[in-house]
């Protein structure tokens, strides 16, 4: 926001408003990631491409 030249100054609530916005977010996925894990009856994580380890940027077990 700040890299706008349009934008002279942001409120000093914009930072915590992303950040609930963020957890909201990330809540929500982790709910939906979950209720597919139930419907397809799954107990494991499998590793799903190379591409979203290196994304992860962790090394697969």
């Amino acid at each position: 926001m700040k890299l706008d030249d349009d934008v002279k100054m942001i409120s000093a609530e914009a930072p915590m408003l992303f950040a609930k916005a963020a957890e909201i977010f990330i809540h929500e996925l982790t709910l939906r990631a979950w209720i597919h894990t139930e419907d397809n009856k799954r107990r494991t994580l499998q590793v799903l491409s190379e591409f979203l380890m290196k994304l992860l940027n962790v090394e697969p077990c």
